[in-house]
């Protein structure tokens, strides 16, 4: 991912090409042809595009000794520089969801209203854009009474994509295309969802996504299934790196 440090690299998708955003081409980003920065794009699948992402977004520091931070940038400059799938991990603080790394004791990046807030900022000037939330539930704190609210507060809702169903076969996501028309460019994705049969946006991660074991210590970089429900045929793959 991105610790620039991008001490640790997420990849969400599957099959075809690697397709960075437009990194080199900042003028270009707004226009009506283009999506995630390739007219390309346009046409296919969001389970067939592959994103690069950020584990634990939301743990920023410059200090080396910052043991628990993952990257020395905040989520505004990641997406500047071509993440397009944010991961973060809510822990209960007072009574609303805090992203922490692990225990809020060893990390404390904020709460998620604010880190939601920055990135619905970022959106609203990029409107070319799909963005991916893959969000921890640790502990398994209730949909309705504890995530919704963050995500209201931020203003964020507008871009929230509701899928037709709680499970999504590979090939049957809409186009980057339809999403951006559609103004539902924001996928949110959590491992563990508690009580959230009545918020559709909530996507079960480990139902429609499988995932390779965390750290990658073999050189041949072998495509082990490490966690989903049930069989991984059919399903987007998120890689570790």
């Amino acid at each position: 991912m991105l610790r620039l440090k991008f001490a640790q690299l997420l990849l969400l998708g599957f099959s075809g090409a690697l397709a960075f955003p437009s990194l080199s081409r900042p003028t270009l980003e707004t226009r009506d042809d283009l999506c995630n920065g390739y007219a390309a794009l346009c046409s296919r699948s969001y389970g067939n595009v592959t994103y690069i992402g950020a584990h634990n977004s939301y743990a920023v520091s410059t200090d080396v000794a910052a043991l628990s931070a993952n990257q020395n940038v905040d989520v505004t400059a990641q997406l500047d520089l071509g993440v397009r799938l944010l991961q973060a991990a809510g822990k209960l603080k007072n009574g609303v969801v805090q992203l922490c790394h692990t225990s809020c004791i060893l990390w404390d990046g904020g709460s998620l209203t604010s880190w939601l807030t920055k990135i619905k900022i970022w959106m609203d000037s990029h409107p070319r854009e799909v963005i991916t939330l893959v969000l921890t539930n640790g502990d398994a704190l209730d949909a309705n009474q504890y995530w919704v609210p963050s995500f209201t507060a931020s203003g964020i809702m507008p871009y929230v994509y509701i899928p037709p169903s709680g499970t999504i076969a590979r090939n049957a996501w809409p186009t980057l295309g339809s999403m951006i028309s559609s103004g539902e460019r924001l996928v949110v994705v959590i491992d563990y969802p508690t009580n959230s049969g009545g918020v559709p946006w909530i996507i079960s991660e480990f139902n429609n996504v499988w995932e390779t074991p965390f750290s990658q210590i073999d050189a041949s970089f072998p495509c082990k299934v490490d966690r989903a429900n049930g069989s991984p045929n059919g399903k987007v793959s998120y890689y570790g790196i």
